[in-house]
């Protein structure tokens, strides 16, 4: 890919996200009925968190 900027960590953290997805599927498939259809949803959105949810990393 020209434009590709990543380089080869970028490609590494797509391939194990597929295998993950992989992996969740199968362990889905095994719990609720085979014909149940499942998909991948990505979300890009960048998230700040405003505060911590352990109290010893605010002090």
């Amino acid at each position: 890919m020209p434009d590709a900027r990543e380089g080869h960590g970028a490609l590494a953290a797509a391939h194990h996200l597929l295998l993950g997805h992989e992996l969740a599927v199968r362990a889905m498939r095994e719990t609720i009925r085979p014909t149940h259809r499942f998909g991948i949803g990505l979300n890009h959105r960048h998230v700040i968190r405003i505060r911590s949810m352990n109290p010893v990393v605010e002090q």
